[in-house]
């Protein structure tokens, strides 16, 4: 994939919830900073976000 930068695989979707409530049946791509605040959030996929 070419990814420079940590990933985390949240299988359980304990994260998930955090940010986007629990049962919620959309993708999301969610990017944090290191304070751990997000910076950047997608709902489904959508090309021209991932471009930004």
């Amino acid at each position: 994939m070419g990814v420079t930068y940590p990933m985390a695989s949240d299988l359980d979707s304990r994260l998930f919830d955090l940010f986007a409530g629990p049962k919620q049946g959309v993708t999301r791509n969610i990017v944090l900073d290191k304070k751990g605040e997000i910076i950047f959030l997608t709902r489904l996929m959508n090309e021209l976000n991932l471009k930004k």
